[in-house]
């Protein structure tokens, strides 16, 4: 974990910071929001028609996902 330190995919200097408060957050808005979410989903969606979307779901997916592209890229 990187509490108290800076991870690499954030800005200098910024420290991880988890506190009761977040903590608080999380499990208090967590079901609230994971049953909204396909409703916001679809209002989205709906807006943005041509928008060509991709969901995904895990960092497995998102690996390959960007593996995908990498591949498309240097097949160009």
């Amino acid at each position: 974990m990187y509490i108290g330190r800076t991870r690499q995919d954030i800005g200098a200097g910024c420290k991880v910071k988890l506190d009761w408060e977040f903590i608080e957050y999380i499990i208090t808005t967590y079901q609230t929001r994971k049953r909204k979410m396909p409703v916001h989903f679809l209002k989205f969606r709906e807006s943005n028609p041509n928008m060509n979307m991709i969901m995904l779901k895990n960092k497995r997916e998102i690996a390959a996902y960007i593996e995908n592209l990498q591949r498309e890229r240097e097949s160009v």
